[in-house]
């Protein structure tokens, strides 16, 4: 018990957090995050902290993770579609 509460600890000490929570994209990149060695391109999306999903149509949870994409701002619900 002693053991994982130190490697908690040192997790939060020393690791990011936030990452538990925030969304990646179809690449592996963390939204709203600098990706130095994470994901297959390690694309700094400091500045894309929401993620797009455009193909919710599918069928499974795997084929809709892998259609997200980082984005600055949410697009207008009348550009989602198309219209």
């Amino acid at each position: 018990m002693g053991t994982m509460m130190g490697l908690t600890i040192h997790g939060f000490i020393e690791g990011n957090p936030e990452k538990f929570i925030a969304p990646f994209d179809q690449d592996g990149n963390f939204c709203g995050h600098e990706n130095p060695q994470l994901g297959a391109d390690g694309k700094n999306m400091e500045e894309y902290p929401y993620l797009y999903m455009p193909n919710l149509d599918t069928k499974g949870a795997k084929e809709i993770l892998n259609t997200g994409i980082c984005v600055k701002e949410c697009p207008a619900p009348e550009k989602q579609y198309g219209e």
